[in-house]
């Protein structure tokens, strides 16, 4: 009779398990913009978290233990603890989506962690973000050839947010922001799908490797 009840008892509470709500994991990943880095392997808390990132590449997202931990850029195949390496603490919460952006030219590397919001948004329509990864351009607006802004006065390694619009195909224009008329470059056809999370890294120098929007789709 005692085991029975014991069962119960256990059985009562798989169902109550089962019921509740999980929480999301935390995720991260890492995005190279860098226009003359080569390939990164980058560590997390002394274990390689993503090897052979190149330039205009994106990782996925992985699971990552919440919480302050230790994130290490070194060259390929290097080992965690490499003298030669870029260094930073970042704090991710539970159930939070991240990116770290490693940008600017090789001789002033630089590493930036975002928030990411990639619930699914409203119906028909699409969510982007900009990221500015151009490392000798001005602050930037990104408008549409229609005129219709979309941001602002976005500086080096920052974004503009997020900014929910339409789905569609759009021809969108980067320019500087001091007076929003000189162009930086233009990029057609870019299409975003509804109910979709997007991330706008405006990357190059213009030369070698040209401008260009690298486009991640998050969700």
């Amino acid at each position: 009779m005692k085991k029975l009840s014991i069962l119960t008892v256990m059985l009562g509470m798989v169902v109550l398990l089962a019921g509740c709500p999980q929480p999301q994991p935390t995720e991260l990943r890492i995005v190279h913009t860098s226009p003359d880095l080569a390939p990164i392997d980058v560590c997390l808390d002394g274990n390689k978290f993503v090897t052979d990132l190149d330039y205009s590449e994106s990782s996925v997202y992985k699971i990552a233990v919440p919480g302050t931990r230790t994130l290490r850029v070194v060259n390929v195949g290097a080992p965690c603890d490499s003298d030669e390496a870029v260094e930073m603490n970042i704090n991710l919460s539970r159930s939070g989506d991240y990116t770290v952006v490693v940008g600017d030219f090789a001789d002033d590397l630089q590493t930036v962690l975002f928030s990411d919001n990639n619930a699914t948004p409203a119906a028909g329509k699409a969510r982007i973000r900009l990221v500015h990864a151009l490392p000798n351009a001005p602050a930037i607006d990104l408008r549409t050839d229609e005129g219709d802004m979309l941001f602002e006065d976005v500086g080096f390694l920052e974004s503009g947010g997020y900014a929910s619009i339409d789905a569609g195909a759009y021809n969108l224009r980067v320019r500087e922001s001091v007076t929003g008329l000189l162009p930086i470059f233009n990029v057609n056809d870019v299409s975003f799908a509804a109910n979709s999370v997007y991330t706008l890294y405006a990357i190059g120098t213009g030369n070698n490797p040209p401008y260009a929007l690298f486009i991640t789709a998050d969700n």
